[in-house]
């Protein structure tokens, strides 16, 4: 693979989060630093009516290559993804969460692994200490998918560094909860390679979910009927005859 610069744009994305996102920036700086990459830091306050959006600022002013991105309302993760998506000059990008949901200390395999494939893939490998609802929502999604795509990854709602290019030219609307899914699923079924590396998910606050819901839910299963109705109409335009030279494979 050719080899590319390891400059990364890591977007941190927050609603109403004044009692996190600054442990959420603070905390990611050093793994970065410790990485050996050049990086920049993206802080998207989307639409929060707490003190994120002044938190962020303040935290601006101090650290060097972090900007500030202000929604005046709620335009959701995949927006925010897109917009620094389509901007940035970084080859690489990933999203982590302005919740503080990731430990620091658990990151340092996921950015030191930038260049070994076109995906790097993190996958959560404390998903016990959750309840029992959501660790056989997660397992029945994450079996669904690798179903449905031929594929065998062991999560697709951790996060991922995306090779930038590759992710433009896909064309894709990124919108919405689902934009990591459909990211990862079709750059994979385009023949990029992946590496899987663990992370740890701090503990959960009592009653408080992370973004997983029946709406969510929703969201992701008419995605993936979307990807995959796309993925079989591919399937029989590659096997027509008049491309029959041409094989559709799966990593």
């Amino acid at each position: 693979m050719r080899a590319e610069p390891k400059h990364l744009a890591v977007i941190v994305p927050a609603l109403n989060e004044e009692a996190h996102i600054e442990a959420a920036i603070c905390e990611l700086l050093p793994v970065l630093r410790r990485a050996r990459i050049t990086f920049e830091v993206v802080a998207v306050n989307d639409g929060s009516c707490d003190r994120t959006g002044a938190i962020m600022d303040r935290l601006a002013t101090k650290i060097s290559g972090l900007t500030v991105i202000h929604h005046d309302h709620r335009r959701g993760l995949g927006a925010s993804f897109a917009e620094v998506l389509y901007t940035t000059k970084a080859p690489y990008i990933t999203l982590i969460p302005g919740d503080n949901a990731y430990r620091a200390d658990s990151l340092d395999a996921f950015f030191g692994s930038i260049g070994q494939c076109d995906l790097v893939v993190a996958y959560r490998d404390n998903q016990g200490q959750r309840t029992l609802q959501r660790r056989l929502a997660s397992a029945a999604i994450t079996r669904s998918l690798n179903l449905l795509f031929r594929s065998s990854l062991r999560d697709y709602h951790g996060i991922t560094i995306f090779p930038v290019e590759r992710l433009r030219a896909a064309g894709l609307k990124l919108q919405g909860y689902t934009f990591h899914d459909e990211a990862l699923i079709t750059l994979i079924r385009e023949k990029c390679s992946f590496v899987q590396v663990p992370v740890t998910l701090n503990p959960e606050i009592s009653g408080r979910s992370r973004a997983f819901n029946f709406a969510v839910a929703k969201e992701m299963a008419l995605t993936a009927l979307r990807l995959f109705l796309s993925t079989r109409k591919r399937e029989k335009h590659s096997a027509s005859p008049e491309h029959s030279d041409t094989d559709v494979t799966w990593l």
